[in-house]
C-alpha cells in the first residue's frame, strides 16, 4: 500500500522580530490523542501528487493553488505503520487556498517540528532527510 503526507509550513511570531516555523497537523482521533501532517492512502490509478492534494482538501478544507507545485521531500517505509510506503510533500501556507478547519471532524492545529517529532508518529518524521525544518 502507498500513502502520502503533506507538510504545510507557516511562520508565527513568538516575540517581536522572532519567527518560528510551524506545520499544519491533523488529529488522528477526534479526541486529539495523536497528531501528524495531513495525509492518507493513494487510491488505485492516482498519482502521489494528486493523492496529497486530495487528502489536504479532505482533511483541512484547504487546497493547493492550481498554479503551485507540491515539492517532493522523501519517500520511505513508515515502519510504525507496518512498512507502508509514504511519499512526503511540502508547500508553504501561502501556496494554499482556504483556512484550515476540521473538515473530517478531527481537529486541526499548528505544531513546531520538534512537537511533531515528539508525537506518536514522530519517529517517521524525525527520520526525514530534508533541510527546511
Amino acid at each position: 500500500m502507498k500513502a502520502v503526507s503533506v507538510l504545510v509550513r507557516s511562520r508565527r511570531e513568538v516575540r517581536p522580530h522572532l519567527l518560528e516555523d510551524v506545520f499544519l497537523v491533523v488529529a488522528r482521533t477526534p479526541e486529539g490523542l495523536a497528531w501528524c501532517p495531513p495525509g492518507g492512502k493513494v487510491h488505485p490509478g492516482e498519482t502521489p501528487d494528486a493523492a496529497a492534494r486530495r487528502e489536504l482538501l479532505e482533511e483541512t478544507g484547504c487546497e493547493v493553488l492550481p498554479e503551485k507545485s507540491l515539492h517532493f521531500v522523501h519517500s520511505a517505509p513508515h515502519l510504525e505503520e507496518g512498512g507502508v510506503e509514504v511519499t512526503v510533500f511540502f508547500c508553504e501556507y501561502m501556496d494554499i487556498r482556504g483556512v484550515p478547519y476540521a473538515a473530517e471532524g478531527c481537529p486541526v492545529s499548528w505544531m513546531t517540528w520538534k512537537q511533531i517529532c515528539a508525537d506518536v508518529f514522530g519517529a517517521f518524521y524525525s527520520r526525514l532527510p530534508w533541510s527546511i525544518r
